[in-house]
């Protein structure tokens, strides 16, 4: 099912939008009127006629579980590779500073070997980052298990799920983060 700005959902589908949604929403029809603007000024320009604009504006849709799932997945994503502030400096004489939004991300895994990840508790820094910076998903439902499928041998990869807030049922939800050695990072995918 497609949900624009305009289209109407059935009351099944239909899931609270995230605060983010909302703004990238805003963003993307100012982007569409701007084009649209554009358009009408150049059919003018060559001797057209447009349409008449209208006047109303667009009513924001409920959004349906799959967008929701991308908004999620993409929020998570940049979570995972923002290198968090106590990677770089102990804030540990600092609580408040740790727990805050300031120390938003994940902690840096640039120049550490396979041998260090696999040492190190990722999947409890995981569920930890997720807990306190994506509130989105309940706690409690988090789960992270080491992916060990024979094609997740030679590389750090993690399955991710739990399940998303939402009006009127909670949404179930799956990822798969896996640390890119080259880069440092953990790329994040919907499974």
């Amino acid at each position: 099912m497609t949900s624009s700005t305009t289209t109407s959902v059935r009351p099944a589908d239909r899931l609270s939008p995230p605060l983010m949604h909302v703004f990238r929403a805003a963003h993307r029809d100012r982007r569409e009127h701007a084009r649209e603007q554009a358009n009408r000024q150049a059919l003018v320009r060559d001797g057209g006629t447009p349409e008449a604009e209208r006047k109303t504006r667009p009513q924001r849709a409920p959004i349906n579980e799959q967008e929701l799932k991308a908004e999620v997945e993409h929020d998570v994503a940049a979570l995972m590779n923002h290198v968090s502030m106590d990677s770089t400096i102990d804030l540990s004489p600092f609580a408040r500073v740790r727990g805050s939004i300031l120390n938003y991300g994940f902690p840096d895994l640039a120049n550490r070997t396979m041998d260090e990840l696999e040492a190190r508790d990722l999947h409890g820094e995981i569920i930890a980052v997720l807990k306190q910076y994506e509130p989105r998903l309940i706690p409690g439902t988090v789960r992270v298990t080491r992916d060990r499928s024979p094609e997740a041998l030679q590389e750090i990869r993690y399955i991710v799920d739990g399940h998303l807030l939402c009006q009127p049922l909670n949404v179930p939800i799956e990822f798969v983060a896996k640390f890119e050695e080259t880069t440092g990072k953990l790329h994040i995918a919907r499974r």
